[in-house]
Protein backbone atom coordinates (compact mmCIF):
# COMPACT_ATOMS: atom_id res chain seq x y z
CA UNK A 1 0.00 0.00 0.00
CA UNK A 2 1.02 3.14 -1.06
CA UNK A 3 0.96 6.33 1.48
CA UNK A 4 -0.70 9.10 0.21
CA UNK A 5 1.89 11.62 1.06
CA UNK A 6 5.42 11.62 2.70
CA UNK A 7 6.75 14.36 5.45
CA UNK A 8 9.95 15.05 6.35
CA UNK A 9 10.84 16.62 9.62
CA UNK A 10 14.39 19.29 8.88
CA UNK A 11 16.61 20.17 11.62
CA UNK A 12 17.99 16.77 12.67
CA UNK A 13 16.29 14.07 10.36
CA UNK A 14 17.14 15.66 7.20
CA UNK A 15 19.89 18.32 7.97
CA UNK A 16 22.33 17.79 11.36
CA UNK A 17 21.44 21.23 12.81
CA UNK A 18 19.56 20.40 16.09
CA UNK A 19 23.12 21.02 17.49
CA UNK A 20 23.09 24.15 15.98
CA UNK A 21 20.33 25.69 18.18
CA UNK A 22 21.38 23.85 21.43
CA UNK A 23 24.74 25.40 21.19
CA UNK A 24 23.29 29.24 20.56
CA UNK A 25 21.26 28.80 23.17
CA UNK A 26 24.12 27.30 25.55
CA UNK A 27 25.81 30.42 24.33
CA UNK A 28 23.57 33.06 26.08
CA UNK A 29 23.57 30.03 29.05
CA UNK A 30 27.26 29.96 30.14
CA UNK A 31 27.51 34.25 28.98
CA UNK A 32 25.40 34.12 31.81
CA UNK A 33 27.45 32.62 34.13
CA UNK A 34 25.05 29.49 34.21
CA UNK A 35 25.64 26.24 32.81
CA UNK A 36 22.65 23.50 30.91
CA UNK A 37 23.28 19.74 32.02
CA UNK A 38 22.65 16.85 29.68
CA UNK A 39 19.32 16.34 30.49
CA UNK A 40 18.01 20.18 29.72
CA UNK A 41 20.26 19.38 26.44
CA UNK A 42 18.31 16.83 25.24
CA UNK A 43 14.73 18.08 26.11
CA UNK A 44 15.74 21.02 23.92
CA UNK A 45 15.98 18.98 20.94
CA UNK A 46 13.39 18.91 18.69
CA UNK A 47 11.53 21.97 20.38
CA UNK A 48 9.56 24.71 18.62
CA UNK A 49 12.19 27.43 18.79
CA UNK A 50 9.88 30.32 21.11
CA UNK A 51 9.98 26.90 23.41
CA UNK A 52 13.16 26.44 23.34
CA UNK A 53 13.82 30.24 23.94
CA UNK A 54 11.41 29.66 27.18
CA UNK A 55 13.90 26.88 28.18
CA UNK A 56 17.02 29.27 27.81
CA UNK A 57 14.66 32.16 30.20
CA UNK A 58 13.84 29.17 32.80
CA UNK A 59 17.46 28.04 33.06
CA UNK A 60 18.51 31.75 34.06
CA UNK A 61 19.20 34.05 31.49
CA UNK A 62 18.17 38.00 31.68
CA UNK A 63 16.29 38.05 28.33
CA UNK A 64 13.42 38.60 26.44
CA UNK A 65 12.12 34.94 24.67
CA UNK A 66 11.70 37.18 21.37
CA UNK A 67 15.50 39.08 21.57
CA UNK A 68 16.64 34.57 22.17
CA UNK A 69 14.87 33.60 19.28
CA UNK A 70 16.60 36.53 17.23
CA UNK A 71 19.25 36.03 18.05
CA UNK A 72 19.49 31.92 17.93
CA UNK A 73 18.03 31.69 14.34
CA UNK A 74 20.62 34.50 13.41
CA UNK A 75 23.01 32.15 15.17
CA UNK A 76 21.36 29.19 12.75
CA UNK A 77 21.38 31.11 10.21
CA UNK A 78 24.57 31.88 10.02
CA UNK A 79 25.87 28.54 10.21
CA UNK A 80 23.36 27.12 7.25
CA UNK A 81 24.71 30.06 4.98
CA UNK A 82 27.99 28.39 4.88
CA UNK A 83 26.75 25.30 3.44
CA UNK A 84 24.15 22.81 4.24
CA UNK A 85 25.07 20.46 6.69
CA UNK A 86 22.90 16.97 5.30
CA UNK A 87 21.99 13.97 7.00
CA UNK A 88 24.02 11.37 5.12
CA UNK A 89 21.75 9.93 2.73
CA UNK A 90 19.06 12.52 2.92
CA UNK A 91 19.53 13.82 -0.81
CA UNK A 92 19.11 10.68 -2.37
CA UNK A 93 15.98 9.64 -0.20
CA UNK A 94 14.01 12.85 -1.29
CA UNK A 95 15.40 12.49 -4.67
CA UNK A 96 13.87 9.05 -4.77
CA UNK A 97 10.50 10.12 -2.88
CA UNK A 98 10.21 13.67 -5.34
CA UNK A 99 10.62 10.72 -8.54
CA UNK A 100 7.77 8.81 -7.61
CA UNK A 101 5.33 11.37 -7.50
CA UNK A 102 4.05 11.06 -4.39
CA UNK A 103 3.39 14.37 -3.01
CA UNK A 104 6.47 15.77 -0.19
CA UNK A 105 6.07 17.70 2.87
CA UNK A 106 8.21 19.09 5.11
CA UNK A 107 6.82 19.93 8.66
CA UNK A 108 9.39 22.15 10.59
CA UNK A 109 9.73 24.07 13.79
CA UNK A 110 12.36 26.11 11.94
CA UNK A 111 11.21 29.77 11.32
CA UNK A 112 10.58 30.85 7.77
CA UNK A 113 14.20 32.49 6.85
CA UNK A 114 15.86 29.62 7.84
CA UNK A 115 13.83 27.64 5.86
CA UNK A 116 13.79 29.24 2.90
CA UNK A 117 17.93 29.48 3.20
CA UNK A 118 18.12 25.61 2.78
CA UNK A 119 15.62 25.42 0.20
CA UNK A 120 17.74 28.13 -1.94
CA UNK A 121 20.57 24.99 -2.18
CA UNK A 122 20.20 23.78 -5.69
CA UNK A 123 20.23 20.57 -4.16
CA UNK A 124 17.64 20.34 -2.11
CA UNK A 125 13.94 18.91 -4.03
CA UNK A 126 10.99 21.06 -4.07
CA UNK A 127 8.28 20.35 -1.46
CA UNK A 128 4.39 20.25 -2.60
CA UNK A 129 4.10 21.42 0.96
CA UNK A 130 6.12 23.72 3.97
CA UNK A 131 5.13 24.70 7.38
CA UNK A 132 7.51 25.92 9.24
CA UNK A 133 7.45 26.97 13.56
CA UNK A 134 6.40 30.56 12.25
CA UNK A 135 3.12 29.46 10.59
CA UNK A 136 1.79 27.98 13.93
CA UNK A 137 0.26 29.19 17.25
CA UNK A 138 1.15 25.77 18.75
CA UNK A 139 4.61 23.78 17.93
CA UNK A 140 5.49 19.95 18.56
CA UNK A 141 4.64 18.31 20.44
CA UNK A 142 1.06 19.99 19.71
CA UNK A 143 -0.13 18.11 16.18
CA UNK A 144 -1.24 21.54 14.69
CA UNK A 145 1.82 21.53 12.11
CA UNK A 146 1.11 18.12 10.84
CA UNK A 147 -2.40 19.00 10.69
CA UNK A 148 -1.74 22.37 8.98
CA UNK A 149 0.44 20.02 6.58
CA UNK A 150 -2.01 17.40 5.55
CA UNK A 151 -4.87 19.80 5.29
CA UNK A 152 -2.66 21.84 2.44
CA UNK A 153 -2.06 18.69 1.19
CA UNK A 154 -5.45 17.83 0.72
CA UNK A 155 -4.71 14.24 2.11
CA UNK A 156 -6.44 12.10 5.29
CA UNK A 157 -3.31 12.25 8.30
CA UNK A 158 -3.74 8.80 8.35
CA UNK A 159 -2.81 8.24 4.58
CA UNK A 160 0.17 10.08 5.24
CA UNK A 161 3.95 8.65 6.64
CA UNK A 162 7.00 10.69 8.47
CA UNK A 163 10.27 10.76 9.02
CA UNK A 164 11.31 11.90 12.48
CA UNK A 165 14.24 12.36 15.04
CA UNK A 166 13.22 13.41 18.21
CA UNK A 167 10.75 12.25 20.49
CA UNK A 168 8.86 15.56 20.48
CA UNK A 169 8.44 15.69 16.73
CA UNK A 170 7.23 11.89 16.77
CA UNK A 171 4.77 13.16 19.52
CA UNK A 172 3.51 15.98 17.54
CA UNK A 173 2.87 13.57 14.47
CA UNK A 174 1.26 10.90 16.11
CA UNK A 175 -1.17 13.37 17.82
CA UNK A 176 -2.22 14.13 14.34
CA UNK A 177 -2.83 10.73 13.29
CA UNK A 178 0.06 10.31 10.83
CA UNK A 179 2.32 6.76 10.54
CA UNK A 180 5.67 7.65 12.32
CA UNK A 181 9.50 6.41 11.10
CA UNK A 182 11.82 7.43 13.58
CA UNK A 183 15.49 8.21 12.48
CA UNK A 184 17.17 9.55 15.66
CA UNK A 185 20.47 11.09 15.33
CA UNK A 186 21.15 12.89 18.84
CA UNK A 187 19.15 11.11 21.33
CA UNK A 188 17.33 7.69 21.33
CA UNK A 189 13.74 7.11 20.79
CA UNK A 190 12.35 4.58 22.65
CA UNK A 191 10.49 2.15 20.81
CA UNK A 192 6.95 2.90 21.82
CA UNK A 193 7.19 6.36 20.71
CA UNK A 194 7.48 5.31 16.77
CA UNK A 195 5.42 3.06 14.61
CA UNK A 196 8.94 1.82 12.93
CA UNK A 197 12.78 2.75 13.57
CA UNK A 198 15.67 3.58 11.21
CA UNK A 199 18.79 3.88 12.28
CA UNK A 200 19.67 6.28 9.53
CA UNK A 201 18.79 7.34 5.89
CA UNK A 202 22.01 5.42 4.18
CA UNK A 203 20.35 3.52 1.34
CA UNK A 204 17.14 4.22 2.11
CA UNK A 205 14.42 4.75 -0.85
CA UNK A 206 10.79 5.65 -1.63
CA UNK A 207 10.59 1.66 -1.31
CA UNK A 208 11.41 1.69 2.05
CA UNK A 209 8.91 4.07 3.22
CA UNK A 210 6.48 2.52 1.07
CA UNK A 211 7.10 -0.66 2.44
CA UNK A 212 6.92 0.82 6.27
CA UNK A 213 3.76 1.99 5.61
CA UNK A 214 2.17 -0.91 3.81
CA UNK A 215 2.77 -2.71 6.83
CA UNK A 216 1.93 -0.62 9.10
CA UNK A 217 -1.30 -0.64 7.01
CA UNK A 218 -1.69 -4.01 7.14
CA UNK A 219 -0.65 -4.63 10.89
Amino acid sequence: MTPAGILFDLDGTLIDTEGFYVEAGEELVRAAGLAWSDTERFAAVGTAVDDFARMVVATGVDMEVDAIVDYVVGRVNERVAGATPYREGALELLASVRASGIPMGLVTMSHGPTVDAVLADPAMPAFDVVVTGDQVERGKPEPEAYLLATERLGLAPQDCIVLEDSHIGLASARAAGVRTVAVPVYVPVEPELADVHWTGLVGRTVEDVKAAFSALSHS
